[in-house]
């Protein structure tokens, strides 16, 4: 470049004289050939004008490259920050479905039916546990219907009764064993679980035994000697309605043409406040 800018000089200043380096460059190429042919001038202005084309080529893909690196970078930060947003925004929903879920199963006092135990013989009959925890939510419903009572529809917006629930035991983890964890943390639901299993031993042999558990009371075990399972889950019903209604069951009674039965019941439910696990017969109370 100084052996040039030197040849610019000796040139003159009319040669050099506020011209840029690409621009001197080109005058003293020029200035080289004023002593030969056209030709020869033309080809070297012609050769030099095609390195510049050149380089103005390479310099496009050399930004073309750059502006595609920037893009694709630019793409990268945005795709980064949509991560980020969609993280928080489930992390919120997951949060805040947690939160709705705990307080629903908090404000849930729904009767929930566990499948019941039942002997291999009765399910091939067509007794299974779950056909035994429905035959349950039938009696309740038919006992609720049979329950004629100025609060009723009072009493069933609050009352254990109102949501009847058959549940069927699963294998694994799912959302059903987590809402049964959650509803065991904060609910308020009232379980039920039974069992029938034949009687093999003492006065009773032969017969079917209905077990009944009411919120993890002690069991009440109703003994059926012509092992009629309708009459059994009838009993349980009642059982259960006792349990978690005493009142209105004692409504049911006197509207059913048992009243030493509902005098007996409302008797105990004055003497014990109403939190009481009775012990049923089939003729009735043991008093």
């Amino acid at each position: 470049m100084s052996e040039l800018l030197d040849e610019l000089s000796e040139e003159g200043p009319e040669v050099g004289a506020g011209l840029g380096v690409e621009d001197a460059a080109t005058t003293l190429a020029l200035s080289r050939v004023r002593g030969g042919s056209r030709k020869a001038h033309d080809a070297a202005a012609e050769g030099f004008l095609a390195d510049q084309r050149a380089l103005m080529a390479d310099q496009r893909r050399h930004m073309g490259a750059q502006l595609k690196h920037m893009e694709l970078r630019r793409f990268s930060d945005r795709l980064r920050v949509i991560i980020q947003i969609s993280t928080i925004a489930v992390g919120f929903t997951v949060v805040v479905g947690i939160g709705v879920a705990t307080y629903t199963v908090s404000q849930d006092r729904s009767l929930v039916i566990e499948a019941a135990g039942a002997p291999a013989d009765l399910v091939q009959q067509g007794w299974s546990g779950q056909a035994l925890a429905k035959g349950l939510e039938d009696k309740l419903g038919t006992l609720e219907d049979g329950t004629s009572t100025p609060q009723r529809r009072a009493a069933l917006g609050g009352g254990t009764i109102a949501d009847v629930k058959v549940e069927i035991p699963s294998t694994g983890v799912s959302v059903g064993e987590a809402e049964r964890l959650l509803r065991d943390l904060v609910g308020h639901q009232t379980t039920v679980s039974s069992e029938l299993a034949h009687v093999t031993g003492g006065a009773d042999k032969g017969a079917l035994a209905f077990s009944v558990r009411v919120a993890g009371h002690p069991g009440v075990k109703l003994v059926q000697a012509d092992g009629d399972v309708d009459v059994l889950l009838q009993r349980g019903a009642e059982t259960i309605y006792a349990a978690t209604e005493p009142t209105r069951y004692a409504t049911w009674l006197s509207q059913h043409g048992r009243t030493p039965e509902a005098e007996t019941l409302l008797r105990r439910v004055a003497k014990t406040g109403g939190g009481f696990w009775p012990s049923l017969s089939w003729k009735g109370f043991a008093v």
